[in-house]
């Protein structure tokens, strides 16, 4: 029955499949009709599978291409305006909090909170501090930051603008999230691009203000905002600029970005309106809940409290994704740190990767590069207040009782000083124990160790033990060395004046001068005995060495007969006569060296003492002639107006000159303590060399000792030495950072450096008027994307939607025939 039901519906398909291969137009399906063979209906049947299957996959292809991974595309254009409308800057200081505030009226407070962070600026752990900050839940935390926040007068100096003016008028403060800034409105158009219309601030940073570890790296952060999107000012981010700079900033390019509508958008949310909202805003606020959240009360720097640090008039009752947000109860002190630090941008990183603000949908972005130098007292001066004295005079006596409040190893200048110091104090020992430095005695590292000449005194004594070499070099330089000359020459050497060989050898037979050396061998083998040197010598000296001598004269004489009686061969034969010269004449050159180990005035031993004594004297100036006074400063006991001192005084004289010897204590001198170990380790050797030759015996002695002593005090040094290196006080950044440091503790007086520290002088004007319209806008749209799609059916199957339409019609019209057909033709 199941087969005959299979044969049946078969039977049933095939009428309709060849009507539809004979109806349709699409291309192909013709010949799926059952008169052509078997075979080749599978074929085609293969083939249209195909491609309609790579029909339906492109037309998705392309719908996911365009709708999900690429659904927007941008649009970008340029112009130069007339005209423009000079920006909104931001100034945000990141000293917040001036330590004179708090030291006028919660003095104890200060030095609390001096402590509070540690080392690596992290709220500290240490339980005893963060409950101790309890003492003070009383005090009123958002009077005493404001009282504690720079004001308008206290940070901007001047400002002035193009023609127009004083712009002080246009400064407000402004509550951000990285607390309380100032935003500058000129609210001017600017005609014409160039410095005519150069926005100039000069800023009062109080970098001595900082409590410290508060503020990791001092200075302001400049922010450029559009001036019609007063939503983008509670953005802090932008440009890091230190006091102490005179800056140049000019802006070459606006770039203005608009979002697609579907990617971004605005709503209100805490105490911002719908008209207000940024996405920096909506993460503050969300940062902010989640942290009154954890910490049960409001922090300072929440977008709640905009109206307490400036004249901004809020509700008490805020709506918040449709729910009342009442005001919490302020955050102690104790809160503030022990809690919302800690909290604070851990919540502001989590609300940025939860995506759970909308992107702005106008974004307004300046393009612009920073020129700078460092800032001098003349090219402020025009700019400052007529009683600028006076108002120094004054910060200076208020930040005072700060200072005195502050414990000592947590003024930022003091650790660093004490830092500095104890670089110099490890180098001070390093090089005293190197080079055996004395209060008292000057000394010479190796040479004279203790003050005394203990190895001069040795090598007298060495001397007096073995006076042979003296009588074996007077032989040499008075006797031999002369008598032997003609036959160096005869044999292509050359004897210098000091009896040395030279080098080269150039050998040119000459007979004339081969006879007269032979002549002068024969008469020096006949008196060797009675030569100049040898009568002074003792017995058994005199013994070893003629047994030496004499031989050696022989052989040449023999080896120069060789040559007389072999002209033709006479420069082969010369070379072997010049080894046996050599042989021979090397071992009494040795004894030469011997004898030089006790001559004080050698180059070797000369170069060493002059340039050791110059390190030597230089160091024990820096540690105990003329004491520097910062190898005395331990555990932070530090007078700032001695240490103020230190430029222009004896002190810096002394590190100065040290300073200048850097090099020769460091590299040069190695290469003077190798020539003298080589020299002492070379004339040892020697002395075994000629001792074993002439076979004499000599038993050790106090010279000796003394010698291989220095070499191994020599040694220790070379290898001790490379250990300075690594020490921060002979690197250059070390002078740098001390002078630095002087001048930061002149600062805290009433002098120029004042202005060199804590100044800052920013000028910002419009370089060009370029901008840039960035639109994002759909990719594709739906007329396109039905283009796209009815192309790609029509490539491969060959079908438009008339032929899709008809289809469908097809497969329903038997059952449709009395609806679609009229009775005459059914």
């Amino acid at each position: 029955m199941p087969r005959r039901r299979r044969t049946e519906d078969s039977k049933e398909l095939q009428p309709s499949l060849n009507r539809f291969a004979e109806d349709t137009s699409m291309l192909g399906f013709r010949y799926l009709h059952t008169r052509y063979k078997t075979w080749f209906r599978l074929v085609w049947a293969l083939v249209l599978t195909f491609f309609v299957g790579l029909t339906v996959y492109q037309v998705f292809e392309r719908i996911a291409y365009y709708f999900i991974r690429n659904p927007l595309t941008t649009r970008r254009s340029y112009d130069s305006p007339q005209h423009m409308h000079f920006p909104t800057i931001g100034i945000c200081n990141k000293m917040q909090l001036k330590a004179s505030a708090f030291a006028a009226r919660e003095p104890e407070l200060l030095r609390f909170l001096s402590l509070t962070y540690d080392d690596a600026g992290q709220v500290t752990e240490n339980r005893t501090v963060l409950e101790a900050l309890g003492m003070f839940d009383n005090v009123d935390s958002l009077s005493m930051h404001r009282a504690a926040h720079q004001k308008v007068e206290d940070l901007f100096l001047s400002c002035e603008i193009g023609k127009k003016g004083s712009c002080i008028d246009d400064i407000r403060p402004i509550l951000t999230q990285q607390g309380l800034c100032f935003v500058v409105s000129p609210n001017m158009t600017v005609r014409r691009p160039g410095p005519e219309t150069t926005l100039s601030m000069l800023l009062n940073l109080e970098v001595y203000e900082i409590i410290p570890g508060t503020v990791s790296d001092s200075g302001v952060i400049l922010s450029i905002h559009d001036p019609n999107d007063s939503s983008s000012q509670h953005h802090t981010d932008g440009i890091h600029l230190e006091a102490g700079k005179l800056v140049t900033i000019p802006i070459n390019e606006v770039r203005k970005l608009s979002r697609y509508s579907e990617y971004c958008g605005r709503r209100a949310i805490g105490p911002f309106s719908r008209r207000q909202y940024s996405r920096e805003s909506c993460e503050w606020v969300s940062a902010t809940q989640a942290v009154e959240k954890a910490c049960k009360c409001r922090p300072v720097n929440s977008p709640y409290n905009r109206n307490t640090f400036a004249d901004q008039k809020m509700r008490d009752v805020y709506l918040y994704q449709g729910k009342p947000h009442r005001r919490l109860k302020p955050c102690t002190i104790k809160q503030e740190f022990d809690c919302v630090a800690k909290f604070a941008s851990q919540q502001l990183d989590a609300v940025a990767d939860s995506k759970q603000c909308p992107e702005n949908c106008e974004d307004v972005t300046f393009s612009s590069v920073v020129f700078g130098g460092r800032l001098t007292s003349s090219d402020v001066s025009p700019f400052l207040p007529s009683d600028w004295e006076d108002i120094k005079e004054s910060k200076v006596a208020e930040f005072q009782r700060a200072l005195d409040v502050i414990p000592s190893h947590r003024i930022p200048v003091v650790r660093e000083v004490q830092s500095l110091a104890e670089s110099a104090q490890e180098f001070a020992q390093l090089t005293e124990k190197i080079f055996s430095l004395l209060p008292n005695v000057v000394t010479v590292p190796c040479l004279a160790p203790k003050g005394a000449r203990e190895l001069e005194r040795a090598m007298i004594h060495f001397k007096s033990r073995e006076p042979m070499w003296e009588r074996i070099t007077t032989y040499l330089m008075r006797s031999l060395s002369r008598e032997l000359n003609s036959t160096a020459s005869a044999l292509g050497l050359f004897l210098k004046s000091d009896g040395s060989i030279d080098g080269q050898a150039s050998f040119a037979h000459n007979e004339s001068m081969v006879a007269f050396s032979l002549l002068q061998l024969g008469l020096l083998e006949n008196r060797t005995g009675n030569s100049f040197g040898l009568r002074i010598m003792d017995v058994k000296t005199r013994e070893r060495l003629l047994e030496f001598v004499v031989p050696f004269i022989r052989d040449l004489r023999s080896c120069l007969m060789k040559i007389h009686d072999n002209a033709e061969r006479s420069s082969e034969i010369a070379e072997d006569c010049r080894r046996i010269f050599r042989e021979y004449y090397d071992v009494l050159l040795d004894a030469k060296k011997v004898y030089a180990l006790g001559d004080q005035s050698s180059i070797a031993v000369v170069d060493y003492t002059s340039n050791m004594g110059r390190i030597v004297t230089a160091l024990r100036r820096f540690m105990f002639v003329n004491r520097v006074q910062i190898l005395n400063w331990h555990d932070f006991e530090i007078d700032l107006k001695e240490f103020e001192s230190l430029d222009g005084g004896s002190d810096n004289l002394e590190i100065h000159e040290l300073m200048k010897l850097r090099k020769l204590m460091l590299s040069d001198i190695l290469e003077y303590i190798g020539l003298l170990k080589t020299f002492y380790e070379q004339g040892l050797q020697a002395r075994r060399n000629v001792l074993r030759r002439l076979g004499i015996v000599s038993p050790r002695h106090q010279g000796l000792t003394a010698i291989e002593t220095t070499i191994t005090c020599l040694v220790n040094i070379s290898n001790e030495i490379p250990l300075i290196k690594k020490s921060a006080f002979v690197r250059g950044e070390w002078l740098s950072r001390i002078q630095r440091q002087v001048e930061i503790a002149q600062s805290y007086s009433a002098t120029p450096q004042y202005d060199q520290v804590n100044l800052l002088h920013v000028k910002l004007y419009f370089a060009h008027f370029k901008q840039e319209i960035i639109v994002q806008e759909r990719s594709y749209n739906m007329f396109l994307l039905l283009a796209e799609i009815g192309g790609t059916i029509g490539l491969y199957v060959g079908a438009t939607l008339l032929t899709v339409a008809e289809t469908i019609v097809f497969f329903f019209e038997e059952r449709t025939r009395k609806v679609l057909v009229k009775p005459a033709y059914l």
